[in-house]
């Protein structure tokens, strides 16, 4: 089997390393539109068991024709991609033919014009394979499975950092270059049906062993756990991010301000995102 790999970063090498240290696997191919993030893949993966399967090379995007292409030659694709460059991924993978799993998620709008666009294709996509969504739901599923019955599902996950600064005492660890700071209302489940409620709302204090209290908020039941078999009865469900105390308060002032929204204003004469200011 030959796996592509889209994405060099943080996720990319440990899929390349998964995917070499696989007897099934024969090919590895890491691409990247940066040299300087192939050569830290590389440097990572060196010397490893199945290093010699992988092979690296530079890959745009934006240039279609030769993205797919790439993508034909491989019998799968893992994307570890920003949102944004997963946009331009998946319907080349779709063009190619190549199943694709995804790490993230694209909007349902986009997922719905998608779907018309290549319903020929025999190619097919796999979203959300990431730790949230992803693992979270996994582990939810198996759960469910276990039980007879289960009224109520609540999901907490989040990563912080050790040494925490403020003001959000908070880093960026996936996503790019901007914090996963998000203005768009939060799933919940609330007597059986699903409904918006703010994001960062529903804030509480959790306490971990070895790390102290947090705190927990609404970022989003995901619609799909309702047609699995095992919740199609659930009454409530939640699904929460963690991070240091105090976090959601001052996230939700920004939002108040406007600060989160991605559309343009001006000030003294420039055309201004407010997020990316932040």
């Amino acid at each position: 089997m030959k796996l592509l790999i889209l994405g060099g970063g943080l996720m990319g090498p440990a899929a390349a390393y998964n995917a070499m240290t696989d007897p099934e696997v024969t090919e590895v191919t890491v691409c990247d539109m940066s040299q300087e993030q192939l050569a830290g893949c590389r440097t990572m993966l060196e010397g490893k068991p199945g290093a010699d399967k992988v092979s690296y090379q530079q890959l745009n995007l934006t240039e279609r024709s030769g993205a797919v292409n790439m993508m034909a030659k491989h019998d799968a694709i893992v994307a570890a991609l920003p949102r944004s460059a997963s946009l331009a991924a998946v319907p080349e993978a779709m063009e190619a033919g190549t199943p694709l799993v995804d790490l993230t998620r694209i909007p349902d709008e986009t997922l719905v014009e998608l779907t018309t666009q290549h319903e020929d294709s025999s190619g097919f996509i796999v979203l959300g394979c990431g730790l949230e969504p992803g693992l979270t739901e996994i582990v939810a599923r198996y759960l469910a499975e276990t039980m007879d019955r289960v009224d109520e599902l609540h999901i907490k996950c989040g990563g912080i950092p050790k040494d925490p600064k403020p003001p959000l005492s908070y880093k960026i660890v996936f996503g790019g270059r901007h914090l996963p700071l998000r203005e768009a209302d939060a799933y919940v489940v609330e007597n059986g049906q699903l409904k918006y409620v703010p994001r960062y709302s529903g804030a509480e204090a959790v306490t971990f062993d070895g790390v102290g209290e947090c705190q927990a908020w609404h970022e989003g039941f995901m619609p799909w756990l309702l047609d699995l078999d095992a919740l199609k009865g659930l009454k409530t469900g939640t699904q929460k991010t963690v991070r240091w105390s105090g976090y959601a308060e001052k996230v939700t002032a920004l939002k108040e301000m406007g600060m989160l929204s991605l559309e343009p204003i001006e000030v003294d004469g420039v055309a201004v995102i407010p997020k990316h200011v932040l």
